[in-house]
């Protein structure tokens, strides 16, 4: 259930199927902190009056500069035949309307210590792993970033993760491509210590773990989240 009331600030779609929701404490007062990686629940109205909580990763801000602390931002995709919450999301929250959200939590933390870092982002599993390429990049710190989607029209924040990270980012667009990613080529550059970080779809997270694991990465290198 909701912990705090938010009002949507701005609203925008970086690609036709995702709009990006600002969200701003209705009251003014600083929102809890988080570190990339973390979501927060959104309350989803239902006809017998009872709010469905959804989870949506937190991207932290642009490509520019943070979010201020009164202030989250969230990335959602329209599914047209999925429960609801998106088409909600998408079609009808506008400006000046108020949800209530959930504190942070994070089950898919970034660590900051010392290691070559693979990160692994299918559809919308980009909003996580952009959180987490704008800290490592803040922070000096090196990274690979492979993004996986169905074809230019569904890659958001293509851009900006091509600035974040330049001559370190792969766009895989399964349309163009006419296949599927081929994974196993990705863990030839990484040497320990090493981390792979993954958001997607199931197959592509298992792919991508499995692969990992044959090039001898253990369960505490992985982290991995499915959306």
């Amino acid at each position: 259930m909701a912990q705090y009331d938010v009002t949507i600030a701005a609203a925008r779609n970086p690609v036709p199927s995702v709009r990006e929701l600002l969200l701003r404490s209705k009251d003014g007062a600083p929102l809890p902190s988080y570190g990339p990686g973390a979501h927060i629940g959104v309350d989803i109205p239902r006809e017998d009056g009872v709010p469905e909580t959804r989870p949506y990763s937190l991207i932290g801000g642009t490509s520019a500069e943070d979010d201020p602390p009164d202030t989250y931002r969230i990335a959602v995709e329209r599914h047209a035949d999925g429960a609801g919450a998106s088409r909600f999301l998408c079609d009808r929250v506008t400006v000046g309307s108020t949800l209530g959200i959930a504190a942070p939590r994070n089950d898919f933390a970034l660590e900051t210590h010392p290691a070559n870092r693979l990160l692994v982002a299918g559809g919308i599993g980009i909003a996580p792993i952009y959180a987490m390429a704008r800290r490592l990049k803040r922070l000096g710190l090196a990274f690979d970033l492979v993004y996986v989607a169905r074809d230019r029209q569904q890659t958001a924040y293509r851009e900006e993760i091509a600035a974040l990270a330049p001559g370190h980012a792969v766009f895989h667009e399964e349309a163009a491509a006419a296949a599927p990613l081929e994974v196993n080529p990705l863990f030839k550059r990484l040497v320990y210590p090493s981390e792979v970080y993954v958001c997607g779809s199931y197959a592509l997270n298992r792919a991508v773990v499995a692969a990992a694991n044959a090039h001898g990465l253990s369960r505490l290198q992985i982290h991995e989240q499915c959306f």
